[in-house]
């Protein structure tokens, strides 16, 4: 055992330089550390709040089944839950993912107070479009999560709550690239290319299409004598996480920034707008009626978000991000086609968010509550639940989910 953690130490040496230390990495985490700040010192008193979070297990059944449960808490003054039992074939762990964001809409949507407090990153879950499963028996699955975090939306407009997203991990870049486009519009200025659209274009493609971005930005950039644009262009394909440069700042938090559609997000829409058959496409099987096709272009284009990055002790990082209207922006997704600084003050939200963190293990009061409810272990499921999955549907755990019940984990 000990020469494998000799082993293991000897590869981490390894990684130090990971961050990268190239002239360029070290211009954008200059550039990154012009939109860092100090917390303000404001403190909000006195708010009524609840928080959601979710959880869920699954066992491979000896039936070729697999079994899902999904349970959610949403804590308040008084603590609400929810609990769901799903059978299908196939890989689940996206569909899994959705089922336990669409059980947070759904239960949040209901609930909704002054302040409204969501586990993971709503931006996400707008963003990162998920489309039709086939895992059995979820076909249309997809329609009710989008209609869901519409109403979830929708409520949260209508009674002028403060939706807030938490994340205490996050591979998002928006920062990154914002910055980066910056430097790469400069440097466009400098040589007197920035009135030059086919270059300006450039970056919205490396986000979308990596290769062709490449190929265009060697042919046009590289190859004409502009090395530095096109190391900007070849930075934004490789999606370097904006955590791997900030927590290397001291605590603070960054600018806040307005968020739109993603590049996929946008072709659909745009699909879904002008061709009645694409929508059959990535719907197959499907017959949907006009309220549905409604609800698919609601969801692509809903509020806009504002989003930023907060740290109350060295290392730690937590994403926050909000309707944009929460900010007093009524910008949609489709109208933001870039990440934007916003000009409005967010130190109420931040006078909020300051008053529900406790450490670096408690960053949320109310999701911590929620969290300590919800969470179910694969072990405690085994041992609590499989008994009845046995009885009930007269089928066994598979040869390796089993371990967990005669070795007790």
């Amino acid at each position: 055992m000990g020469e494998y953690i000799d082993m293991f130490a000897n590869e981490l040496s390894k990684l130090k330089s990971f961050r990268g230390e190239s002239d360029i990495a070290k211009e954008i985490a200059g550039r990154m550390h012009r939109y860092w700040k100090n917390i303000p010192d404001k403190l909000v008193d006195s708010f009524s709040a609840v928080g959601v979070d979710s959880s869920l297990q699954s066992v491979a059944l000896s039936t070729g089944y697999t079994l899902i449960v999904v349970r959610a808490c949403l804590a308040s003054s008084a603590k609400k839950r929810d609990l769901k039992v799903y059978i299908t074939t196939g890989e689940v762990t996206e569909l899994g993912n959705r089922l336990m964001e669409n059980m947070e809409n759904s239960l949040m949507s209901e609930n909704i107070e002054e302040v409204s407090f969501v586990d993971g990153s709503l931006y996400g879950r707008a963003s990162h479009v998920p489309l039709q499963f086939h895992n059995d028996g979820f076909e249309n699955f997809i329609l009710e999560y989008y209609s869901n975090y519409n109403h979830l939306i929708e409520n949260a407009r209508k009674k002028n709550s403060k939706l807030i997203g938490i994340s205490k991990s996050s591979g998002t870049t928006f920062l990154r690239d914002m910055v980066v486009m910056e430097l790469y519009m400069e440097e466009l200025e400098i040589n007197g290319l920035d009135g030059e659209d086919d270059l300006k274009s450039l970056p919205y493609l490396a986000l979308d299409r990596k290769n062709a971005a490449l190929k265009t930005a060697r042919k046009k950039l590289k190859d004409n004598g502009l090395e530095k644009a096109y190391r900007y262009i070849e930075e934004l394909t490789k999606k370097r996480p904006d955590a791997s440069i900030l927590t290397m700042f001291e605590p603070g938090m960054s600018a806040p920034v307005l968020l739109g559609s993603s590049a996929r997000a946008r072709r659909m829409y745009k699909s879904i707008s002008s061709d009645e058959n694409y929508i059959k496409d990535i719907f197959y099987g499907t017959d949907l009626d006009d309220t549905e096709v409604n609800t698919v272009k609601e969801y692509l284009n809903n509020y806009a978000f504002v989003s930023f990055y907060i740290s109350f002790a060295p290392g730690f990082l937590l994403r926050v991000d909000m309707p944009a209207f929460v900010a007093g922006i009524e910008r949609r997704m489709q109208e933001v086609y870039w990440p934007e600084p916003i000009k409005e003050d967010i130190s109420n939200i931040v006078g909020i968010i300051r008053r529900e963190h406790g450490d670096n293990y408690v960053h949320n009061v109310h999701l911590y509550a929620a969290d300590l409810e919800a969470r179910l272990t694969h072990g405690d499921f085994m041992k609590m639940y499989y008994p009845l999955i046995e009885r009930e549907l007269e089928a066994n755990a598979s040869v390796g989910d089993y371990r967990y019940i005669w070795r007790g984990e």
